[in-house]
């Protein structure tokens, strides 16, 4: 009995190993051809092997296609599924259903927008399912050829199949990033057509905290753009104000403080606050409306609008209270500009100048920092005027001085903490303690008849507030955190004749090429004790090869043993 069981084991194990994806695509293709009057076909052929009862329960049971029916035609060539032994089902016409796309629930001004569903039938264990279908855009919806396509899928991918055919007159710019493969180039009857042929990618990662701007996939970008400020300085021309009465109707009523009436930087924040809360951000990505925009009083009136639209109210509210407001572009970290994509947009923002300071705030949510500083790794783009990217090389400095008497009910406190954006060349700059600033307070401590204990308090927004509850041992994608940071705690502890703490003295100074960590606890008298905790790490996207590095500076900074202090 156990010689059976042990090899119902190994042969379980045995194929476990076999079947290491969910699914695999055995063939992705897309092709794409711009034609000399403007209009497009998008050419699309997928062939899906299922693995696991996952892969069509949760994962590629269903394919989802988005389009504008208003522009765009849709036609299925084919659809079937080949079952394991060979059976052929061919997906029935109930099997593709229409919805409204999810993003598009709370867009009134979207509502024609369509999602084709269409659920392969006849799935099983080893089956392989087969779906064709082209996409008709007519003339005059997309401005030009224009695209941004990952080259991963949560399951590998044996063969991925990508074609681009031009008019000749048009020159065809393109990047690739994260991967090597030149275009096969030919030309025939006045077209251009470039092919890439990528073999055997991963699936793409699954381990967390991986950057936002998805720098750890492989894209192919290209588009007909002569250049990217061309292509800006169009969407710029989408980006209209409507009636501008409606505008200053709204925002002229916003209750502001007597004292403040007059200052236009808190009338810009205050108008911000209320765009930002009030006027909902309906994700519709510009694609799916010709990268056109509503006027910004249609936004108002209708209480919600895209990103764009949003934007383009906050720059008229901000032009009006007479700042110098230009619409911005923000782009992932990996585009290098040359191929003047729009599709590879992440988000539209506006840079507002205020003296010598230039500040860049997203008008989807209110946020008190320059999104150059709290979202760093990202480009941004002017989209008129002057198109140089914005760069901000700042850090956030945290800063806490906190005097505590302690006894067994409860911890006295005087003292402060701060936030603010410095330069990181001055990051290490020692902030000057300001005793006018100390406010009184209390802490309650932890613990029994004879031990208590007390958590130091660290101001918000710190390293140990980051939802970083778990780091493996060992990483393979570059990890990123929230923004660069220098923190500096300093806290004086004065404990009652009877109350001692019994942290034993001690200082822990790590350094590396990621930044530096240090904690000192001194015993200057009787009873008096200083904690001076501080960290340091001025880059916020970790590489793989750093990731060691980070590990020994987190794992000092998190320790509770550094962080907590204990009284007898």
């Amino acid at each position: 009995m156990k010689k059976i069981f042990i090899l119902i084991l190994l042969f379980t194990c045995s194929y476990i190993t076999a079947q290491s994806s969910e699914a695999d695509f055995l063939l992705l293709q897309k092709d794409y051809i711009w034609n000399a009057d403007g209009s497009s076909e998008m050419h699309c052929r997928q062939v899906v092997r299922y693995n696991t009862r996952v892969a069509f329960n949760r994962l590629y049971g269903e394919t989802f296609i988005v389009y504008n029916p208003l522009h765009q035609q849709l036609k299925i060539n084919e659809a079937y599924t080949l079952q394991a032994d060979g059976n052929k089902v061919t997906t029935p016409p109930n099997a593709f259903n229409e919805a409204l796309p999810r993003f598009a629930a709370d867009a009134p001004a979207h509502i024609h927008l369509r999602e084709m569903i269409v659920t392969h039938t006849g799935l099983e264990l080893g089956a392989t399912a087969y779906l064709d279908y082209t996409l008709h855009t007519a003339a005059g919806y997309l401005p030009e050829l224009d695209k941004s396509i990952p080259l991963r899928e949560e399951s590998p991918v044996n063969e991925y199949r990508i074609t681009v055919t031009v008019p000749d007159a048009k020159k065809l710019n393109y990047q690739l990033h994260g991967a090597k493969e030149n275009p096969k180039i030919t030309r025939k009857n006045g077209n251009t057509r470039y092919e890439w042929t990528f073999k055997n990618l991963p699936a793409s990662s699954r381990e967390l905290y991986q950057p936002n701007d998805n720098r750890n996939i492989p894209h192919l970008i290209f588009s007909a753009w002569p250049s990217q400020k061309e292509a800006l300085q169009w969407l710029a021309k989408q980006m209209n104000t409507g009636d501008m009465k409606e505008i200053q109707a709204v925002f002229g009523k916003i209750p502001v403080k007597e004292n403040d009436a007059a200052d236009p930087i808190y009338r810009l924040t205050n108008a911000y606050r209320y765009l930002t809360d009030n006027i909902a951000a309906t994700p519709v990505p510009p694609e799916y409306a010709g990268y056109r925009f509503r006027e910004a009083s249609q936004a108002l009136k209708h209480a919600c609008g895209t990103p764009g639209e949003k934007a383009a109210l906050l720059l008229a509210i901000a032009k009006d209270l007479g700042f110098d407001a230009r619409p911005v572009a923000v782009y992932p970290s990996f585009i290098d500009g040359a191929t003047g994509s729009l599709h590879s947009i992440a988000d539209i923002a506006v840079a507002v100048t205020s003296g010598d300071d230039e500040y860049i705030i997203s008008p989807v949510q209110y946020s008190g920092r320059c999104l150059s500083i709290s979202r760093p790794n990202w480009r941004y783009i002017p989209m008129t005027g002057n198109t140089d990217e914005i760069i901000t090389r700042k850090c956030i400095r945290m800063v806490m001085f906190m005097d505590m008497v302690a006894d067994p009910q409860q911890i006295k406190t005087t003292g402060y903490s701060q936030t603010t954006t410095v330069d990181c060349a001055s990051a290490d700059e020692t902030p000057t303690e300001d005793r006018e600033k100390h406010t009184p307070g209390s802490l309650t401590v932890t613990g029994g008849d004879e031990y208590f204990s007390l958590t130091l308090p660290e101001a918000p927004g710190g390293a140990n507030s980051w939802a970083l509850t778990y780091l493996s041992p060992q990483r393979n994608t570059a990890l990123e955190i929230p923004y660069p940071l220098v923190e500096t705690y300093s806290y004086t502890i004065w404990s009652q004749a009877d109350f001692e703490l019994i942290n034993r003295v001690m200082t822990v100074d790590k350094k590396n090429n990621l930044g530096r960590v240090s904690i000192h606890i001194e015993k200057y008298a009787l009873n008096y004790y200083k904690v001076t905790r501080s960290l340091n790490l001025r880059k916020s996207v970790i590489a793989p090869s750093e990731y060691a590095a980070f590990i020994d500076l987190m794992s000092v900074w998190r320790n509770p043993v550094h962080r907590t202090v204990m009284f007898k």
